[in-house]
Protein backbone atom coordinates (compact mmCIF):
# COMPACT_ATOMS: atom_id res chain seq x y z
CA UNK A 1 0.00 0.00 0.00
CA UNK A 2 2.53 2.40 0.99
CA UNK A 3 2.30 5.95 2.07
CA UNK A 4 0.91 9.56 0.45
CA UNK A 5 3.47 11.61 -0.46
CA UNK A 6 2.41 15.01 0.08
CA UNK A 7 2.41 16.13 -3.66
CA UNK A 8 -0.02 13.21 -4.00
CA UNK A 9 -2.20 14.58 -0.69
CA UNK A 10 -2.45 18.31 -2.06
CA UNK A 11 -4.09 16.43 -5.14
CA UNK A 12 -6.45 15.06 -3.10
CA UNK A 13 -7.07 18.23 -1.20
CA UNK A 14 -7.53 20.14 -4.38
CA UNK A 15 -9.94 17.55 -6.04
CA UNK A 16 -11.63 17.42 -2.66
CA UNK A 17 -12.18 20.99 -2.70
CA UNK A 18 -13.47 21.37 -6.25
CA UNK A 19 -16.22 18.65 -5.32
CA UNK A 20 -17.34 20.52 -2.49
CA UNK A 21 -17.63 24.11 -3.84
CA UNK A 22 -20.97 23.57 -4.99
CA UNK A 23 -22.05 22.36 -1.20
CA UNK A 24 -20.54 25.83 0.08
CA UNK A 25 -22.02 28.12 -1.92
CA UNK A 26 -25.45 26.12 -1.23
CA UNK A 27 -24.94 26.69 2.32
CA UNK A 28 -23.71 30.00 2.31
CA UNK A 29 -26.86 30.85 0.30
CA UNK A 30 -28.79 28.84 2.79
CA UNK A 31 -27.49 31.04 6.01
CA UNK A 32 -28.30 34.40 3.35
CA UNK A 33 -31.82 32.94 3.25
CA UNK A 34 -32.22 32.32 6.71
CA UNK A 35 -30.53 35.66 7.70
CA UNK A 36 -33.31 37.60 5.11
CA UNK A 37 -36.56 35.96 4.38
CA UNK A 38 -37.20 38.49 1.91
CA UNK A 39 -34.48 38.01 -0.37
CA UNK A 40 -35.22 36.00 -3.59
CA UNK A 41 -33.25 32.62 -3.88
CA UNK A 42 -31.39 33.94 -7.20
CA UNK A 43 -30.35 36.66 -4.80
CA UNK A 44 -28.98 34.50 -1.94
CA UNK A 45 -27.53 32.03 -4.49
CA UNK A 46 -26.04 34.81 -6.14
CA UNK A 47 -24.86 36.98 -3.31
CA UNK A 48 -23.31 33.44 -1.61
CA UNK A 49 -20.84 32.69 -5.52
CA UNK A 50 -19.46 35.75 -4.63
CA UNK A 51 -18.33 34.99 -0.84
CA UNK A 52 -17.26 31.79 -2.22
CA UNK A 53 -15.55 32.53 -5.50
CA UNK A 54 -13.48 35.45 -3.21
CA UNK A 55 -12.28 32.31 -1.34
CA UNK A 56 -11.57 30.14 -4.28
CA UNK A 57 -7.97 31.84 -4.98
CA UNK A 58 -5.80 29.31 -3.45
CA UNK A 59 -6.41 26.40 -1.00
CA UNK A 60 -5.45 28.12 2.89
CA UNK A 61 -8.44 30.51 1.16
CA UNK A 62 -10.56 27.99 0.10
CA UNK A 63 -9.84 25.34 3.47
CA UNK A 64 -10.62 28.80 5.48
CA UNK A 65 -14.45 28.01 4.29
CA UNK A 66 -14.69 24.13 3.90
CA UNK A 67 -16.53 22.05 6.69
CA UNK A 68 -13.61 20.84 9.11
CA UNK A 69 -14.96 17.81 9.46
CA UNK A 70 -16.45 17.08 5.93
CA UNK A 71 -12.72 17.65 4.63
CA UNK A 72 -10.99 15.56 7.52
CA UNK A 73 -13.93 12.54 6.73
CA UNK A 74 -13.07 12.55 2.97
CA UNK A 75 -9.42 12.75 3.27
CA UNK A 76 -9.56 9.42 5.79
CA UNK A 77 -12.25 7.49 3.52
CA UNK A 78 -9.36 7.93 0.85
CA UNK A 79 -6.40 7.76 2.74
CA UNK A 80 -8.33 4.11 4.01
CA UNK A 81 -9.11 3.09 0.63
CA UNK A 82 -5.64 3.77 -0.84
CA UNK A 83 -2.92 3.39 2.14
CA UNK A 84 -5.19 1.63 4.61
CA UNK A 85 -4.61 4.40 7.10
CA UNK A 86 -8.11 6.23 8.66
CA UNK A 87 -8.25 9.30 11.03
CA UNK A 88 -10.40 11.39 12.68
CA UNK A 89 -10.15 14.97 14.48
CA UNK A 90 -9.86 13.45 17.61
CA UNK A 91 -6.46 11.75 16.37
CA UNK A 92 -5.51 14.61 14.97
CA UNK A 93 -6.08 16.94 17.56
CA UNK A 94 -4.46 14.44 19.94
CA UNK A 95 -1.34 14.47 18.04
CA UNK A 96 -1.24 18.30 18.10
CA UNK A 97 2.05 20.37 19.85
CA UNK A 98 1.14 23.56 20.86
CA UNK A 99 3.22 25.29 18.64
CA UNK A 100 1.05 24.20 15.59
CA UNK A 101 -1.80 25.74 17.14
CA UNK A 102 -3.46 28.61 15.63
CA UNK A 103 -2.43 31.63 18.43
CA UNK A 104 -6.27 32.32 17.92
CA UNK A 105 -7.40 29.38 18.79
CA UNK A 106 -5.38 29.29 21.64
CA UNK A 107 -6.86 32.12 23.22
CA UNK A 108 -10.39 31.20 22.49
CA UNK A 109 -10.03 28.11 24.20
CA UNK A 110 -8.06 29.54 26.82
CA UNK A 111 -10.77 32.11 27.34
CA UNK A 112 -13.15 28.95 27.66
CA UNK A 113 -11.65 27.03 29.96
CA UNK A 114 -11.17 30.56 31.90
CA UNK A 115 -14.30 31.52 31.18
CA UNK A 116 -13.08 34.90 30.54
CA UNK A 117 -14.06 37.39 27.36
CA UNK A 118 -12.48 36.34 24.41
CA UNK A 119 -9.34 39.19 23.67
Amino acid sequence: MGCPCLELVNEKIDQLLEEMKEEISDNYSNEIKNKNKLKDVKTCNKEARTIVNKHWLNNNSKLSIVPGKKMIGALSDWSKGEFGVSFNVTHIARTLNREEIDTELVNVITAIEKKSIFK
